[in-house]
């Protein structure tokens, strides 16, 4: 005698064939996109950081895993960030510039969009980051600062001295 016992499978592997091919365009999204994908845990550590923000700071993927946001800011930038956290572990989404140092010491300018990670019951438990580098647009801002107040100075500037000395300034 035999027992021959059949059960229909289509259902599982389409799923699993659906969950394969979401899992591949998440994973080639997070590694194409020109932005920076940083998330942190509640102490504000390294939970997952992907290859555009590694490169932004000078580092390996690997070398970012828990280390603290904080290690990477500038120290004038860490007291801001601080007074920010209250508002991050209340589960707001916010738009923060924050300056980071590259590993080669340069100074590395953001703009940074933050979402909470919640759990199942809707606890607060992380930060998820989109990094954009905009160091080369905020130094031109600052450059074209510098030099609109110059010409503000020029043009009321009285005398030859004071021409000079707006320029040495």
């Amino acid at each position: 005698a035999v027992i021959l016992t059949l059960e229909d499978i289509t259902f599982n592997k389409t799923s699993e064939l659906a969950l394969s091919d979401s899992e591949k365009r998440y994973r080639q999204l997070v590694e194409t996109i020109h932005d920076g994908i940083w998330m942190f845990d509640s102490t504000f550590a390294t939970t997952f950081g992907n290859q555009y923000i590694a490169e932004m700071l000078g580092y390996k993927i690997n070398e970012l895993q828990g280390k603290s946001i904080y290690e990477f800011m500038t120290e004038s930038q860490k007291e801001s960030f601080r007074k920010d956290v209250p508002r991050l572990r209340q589960g707001n989404p916010m738009e923060l510039d924050v300056e980071f140092i590259h590993r080669e010491g340069r100074l590395v300018i953001t703009s940074i969009h933050t979402a909470p990670l919640l759990d199942e019951k809707g606890n607060w438990m992380g930060v998820l980051a989109i990094v954009s580098d905009i160091t080369a647009r905020r130094l031109k801002e600052r450059e074209l600062e510098a030099i609109t107040r110059m010409a503000n100075a020029l043009r009321d500037a009285i005398t030859r001295e004071d021409v000079i000395r707006i320029m040495l300034d």
